[in-house]
């Protein structure tokens, strides 16, 4: 990016910004805005048990997920979230944080790792850090 990042708006955010909360709006940041080393915790979601069985049984209606009787006597041994689930509070938190970064496509989702299952009444916490760059392959 030709200029500085800190006083030149890009095209792109010259054309668009972040629409959030009751109207107000803010600047769009896209990935060629952000330094490297950047950090930011994206945000916080308590996941009940109601709201496991809610999502999982319209989108993931696995036992384990839908019944705390079947999930007991399942190889978690208890209800656990769908990683549809926390993909979906994952791309919430991420529409809702502050700093109105613009996604495509999720790039840079694809290293994601769930190690263990995720159970109710726990607060999931979401920050990212932007550890290198490089320029985009055109087609």
């Amino acid at each position: 990016m030709r200029g500085s990042r800190r006083s030149t708006l890009t095209t792109r955010q010259a054309r668009y910004a972040c629409q959030i909360r009751q109207g107000e709006s803010r600047i769009a940041k896209y990935f060629e805005d952000i330094d490297v080393g950047y950090r930011s915790l994206v945000g916080t979601w308590r996941l009940s048990a109601e709201e496991i069985i809610e999502f999982a049984r319209v989108w993931d209606p696995q036992p384990f997920h839908i019944d705390p009787a079947a999930a007991r006597a399942s190889i978690f041994g208890g209800l656990v979230a769908s990683s549809l689930h926390l993909f979906a509070i994952a791309t919430r938190l991420f529409f809702d944080h502050e700093d109105c970064i613009q996604i495509a496509a999720m790039l840079g989702k694809d290293q994601i790792r769930l190690p263990n299952p995720t159970r109710a009444d726990v607060v999931l916490t979401y920050d990212t850090h932007l550890c290198g760059s490089a320029p985009a392959i055109e087609s």
